[in-house]
């Protein structure tokens, strides 16, 4: 069962909201240090300190849930000119079989109906859609969608680059893919999220949103960190702050946790904040150099910044 959106997907709408927000920067969305704190135990959990489920619960449990990856990455850092979640990694099989062979199992050992939902980009989609025409067919009910594209701003000016909307190619380096929050716009326009609403999924939660996170490596140099802002959890990229403060974050044993992006979200919780227009993200402002030298701005937002729109949120 498919439900896909158009392979070029432009949403004008989106794309000038966050154009707005860039031109009007201000001291509102500026990060305040001294309103900066670590998150204490009311809102960081311990894995091993949860309880674990009895037998007769999984399938419940299961059965509320749906599985949602990001699937809009290439492999060129790992010197893989396709899309990463078909590199192989273990007996032949890329990262998306792998992923797609954990759902099957717990669906068939729990008799259960546990979608699966992969977000593609305009850099993985074909991939992406070829490969799964090449897979048996199974009882998981799988969705594919496409976000958004946007294009690329000059840094020298701030617009649109003049032939941004030619598009060359499936790749073209002229637009980008603008972060992982986009995915909530997404799911709302392609009516996956009305669906799974529909099928009852997240019923009965206490909390609307979680954030898996881990402690800090010493090669965890650039991760963005979960604490506390103004009285409310906030995930804090490193971008957002000065270099100064970058290094106390990085080094300081006060932020010693980092974002896994794995999050467990409420739908009904989720769907509630885009009817009311509350979910706003915060805007990161990224910079490319592009090869021909022209120095540009991408504007995106990350998923995991959702966490301060949600009034029941915490970290494990």
């Amino acid at each position: 069962m498919r439900n896909q959106r158009a392979r070029i997907s432009l949403d004008e709408k989106a794309f000038m909201s966050l154009y707005a927000r860039y031109i009007n920067l201000n001291a509102n969305e500026s990060i305040n240090w001294s309103q900066v704190q670590p998150p204490d135990e009311r809102y960081i959990k311990n894995y091993e300190d949860l309880c674990r489920p009895v037998e007769k619960n999984i399938l419940s449990a299961l059965s509320q849930l749906v599985i949602l990856k990001f699937n809009g990455n290439t492999g060129t850092s790992m010197n893989f000119d396709g899309t990463k979640s078909l590199i192989k990694v273990k007996n032949d099989k890329s990262f998306l079989e792998i992923s797609l062979q954990q759902i099957e199992q717990l669906n068939t050992m729990y008799n259960c109906e546990m979608p699966f939902v992969l977000m593609n980009s305009f850099k993985t989609d074909q991939d992406t859609e070829e490969f799964l025409k090449t897979i048996p067919k199974t009882r998981t009910q799988l969705f594919t969608f496409q976000q958004n594209r946007f294009p690329r701003l000059s840094e020298e000016t701030g617009l649109i680059i003049p032939d941004s909307y030619q598009i060359s190619g499936s790749r073209d380096p002229k637009w980008y893919v603008p972060g992982d929050g986009d995915v909530f716009r997404c799911l709302n326009e392609s009516a996956i999220l009305c669906w799974l609403e529909e099928q009852e999924k997240s019923e009965g939660t206490r909390i609307d949103f979680l954030m898996e996170v881990v402690d800090r490596k010493p090669e965890d140099k650039k991760e963005g960190t979960l604490v506390l802002y103004n009285g409310s959890l906030k995930l804090l990229d490193l971008s957002q702050i000065s270099e100064e403060h970058a290094k106390d974050v990085v080094y300081s044993e006060q932020f010693k946790i980092i974002n896994t992006n794995s999050m467990w979200i409420n739908i009904k919780a989720l769907q509630n904040l885009l009817n009311t227009r509350l979910l706003e993200m915060d805007l990161i402002v990224g910079k490319k150099i592009m090869k021909d030298g022209t120095k540009t701005i991408q504007l995106e937002e990350y998923a995991a910044s959702a966490i301060r729109c949600f009034e029941k949120a915490m970290g494990k």
